[in-house]
C-alpha cells in the first residue's frame, strides 16, 4: 500500500480547510451574521435555524475530523453525540470554557441538534435567537412546569469561528509534531494513507 508523502498530504488537508471549512461554512457563518441584513431585529425567522444547522453540522463534522479515537478509516455509522462532545471539549472550550460542561452539550445535542437535524427546527418550544435581548448562550424558561431552552446562535456563532482560528493553528503545526491528527483531518477528503 502506497503512502501519501507527507507534504502532499499536508496541502491537501489545508486545502480542504480553507475551501470548504472556511472557505463556504465560515463564510455562510459570517454572511448569516452580517448586520446589515437586519436579521437580529427579527423576535422569530432571522436565519436562525439555518445559522444553527451550518454551526451544528461543522461541529459534528469537525468532532469526527479531529477524533482522538483511533480508527482505519471513517465509520460509516459514527456517534453524533460523542463527535459533537468531543469538538465542543478540544476546540470550542478554546473560545469559552462552558463547552466543557456535559450538561451544555447535552442540551446543544438533544434539543437542537436533534430537532434541526431531522425537522429543521429545535424540539417543541425550545427555541433558536439572533435576536440580541438574549444575551447568554443558553437560557431556559419553564412553561407549564418544564423547563424549556433558547440558543442564542450569535453566541454559538462566534465560538464556533473562534474554534476555527485555534483549529487553523493546530494544523499549520500539525505536520511535524502530530501526524495522526492531519491523517485523520485527510480523512475529509479521502486524502490518508494510500
Amino acid at each position: 500500500m502506497n503512502e501519501t508523502p507527507i507534504e502532499k498530504q499536508e496541502e491537501e488537508v489545508k486545502f480542504y480547510f480553507d475551501h470548504i471549512i472556511k472557505g463556504y461554512l465560515a463564510n455562510d457563518i459570517k454572511t448569516l451574521l452580517n448586520p446589515s441584513y437586519e436579521l437580529d431585529k427579527k423576535e422569530r425567522g432571522g436565519c436562525a435555524a439555518p445559522l444553527a444547522i451550518s454551526i451544528i453540522s461543522g461541529i459534528e463534522q469537525l468532532g469526527l475530523l479531529t477524533s482522538q479515537k483511533e480508527t482505519p478509516k471513517i465509520e460509516k455509522k459514527e456517534n453524533t453525540e460523542l463527535r459533537i462532545k468531543e469538538f465542543c471539549n478540544d476546540w470550542m472550550s478554546k473560545a469559552d470554557k462552558k463547552y466543557k460542561k456535559s450538561t451544555l452539550q447535552e442540551i446543544i445535542v438533544r434539543f437542537f441538534r436533534h430537532g434541526i437535524a431531522h425537522q429543521f427546527m429545535p424540539i417543541a418550544y425550545m427555541a433558536i435567537t439572533i435576536h440580541p435581548n438574549h444575551e447568554h448562550l443558553i437560557e431556559s424558561y419553564e412553561k407549564d412546569g418544564q423547563k424549556f431552552y433558547i440558543l442564542q446562535v450569535r453566541i454559538l456563532a462566534k465560538h464556533f469561528l473562534e474554534s476555527l482560528d485555534y483549529l487553523e493553528n493546530k494544523l499549520n503545526i500539525a505536520g511535524e509534531n502530530d501526524p495522526a491528527f492531519e491523517w485523520r483531518m485527510g480523512m475529509a477528503d479521502g486524502v490518508g494513507p494510500r
